[in-house]
């Protein structure tokens, strides 16, 4: 995603919370200018900031809303088992 310059919520995050080293690198990522140090000093900067911590937590938040907004009577018992099967793959993917 850093490579491809991919407009994520840990790019935006990235952008606002980085200083230094990890901003200057960020802003070469992806570009003609990359060295290849910067991936990883960004993934670094962004580990110290606490930035991946801070989007596990707001995933969590928001998969536990949605399984509560799936407590309604108007779906199957099958129906909330896959969506909440599905939100968790979405959420918490490898790749």
């Amino acid at each position: 995603d850093l490579r491809s310059r991919k407009p994520t919520v840990l790019w935006m995050a990235a952008e606002k919370g980085l200083t230094g080293a990890g901003l200057e690198a960020l802003h070469r990522v992806g570009t003609e200018t990359e060295s290849g140090d910067d991936v990883l000093t960004v993934q670094q900067a962004m580990l110290d900031a606490g930035m991946r911590d801070d989007a596990e937590t707001q995933v969590s938040q928001w998969v536990q809303s949605a399984l509560e907004d799936l407590r309604c009577d108007s779906l199957s018992v099958q129906g909330v088992e896959g969506l909440t099967l599905m939100a968790h793959r979405v959420a918490w993917r490898d790749t």
